[in-house]
């Protein structure tokens, strides 16, 4: 599952995903998703950090209440000491930095989805 509200990476990043064998629910920021609870587990939630309402920080944990063994990967162009100290105290969250590189992209998804 990706969340995102830049519209041209995210259908950037859907088709490289899915291009890759990734099935892809694709949503335009937190707003966008369905309610939590109703939603059947992704094998993994890859969103952005800054977002308008709602942080990808704040997002990933309400997403990991509800399906706590779903790994979320949090993309940021905006990193700081703060936030990769915030996303370290959550072992869910594997953070990684904009412009993405695709390969450690792609590396990072296999080995979350094999431990997951």
């Amino acid at each position: 599952m990706l969340v995102d509200e830049e519209a041209d990476f995210r259908s950037a990043l859907t088709e490289h995903l899915r291009e890759d064998g990734h099935p892809v629910l694709a949503y335009d920021g937190p707003a966008a998703l369905p309610a939590l609870e109703t939603m059947a587990s992704p094998n993994v939630l890859l969103t952005d950090y800054q977002m308008s309402r709602e942080d990808g920080l704040s997002l990933a944990r309400r997403f990991h209440e509800v399906h706590p063994r779903v790994p979320v990967v949090l993309a940021t162009a905006f990193w700081t000491a703060h936030l990769e100290g915030e996303s370290a105290k959550l072992h869910f969250v594997h953070l990684l930095r904009k412009p993405l590189d695709y390969e450690a992209l792609h590396q990072a998804l296999h080995r979350l989805i094999a431990k997951s």
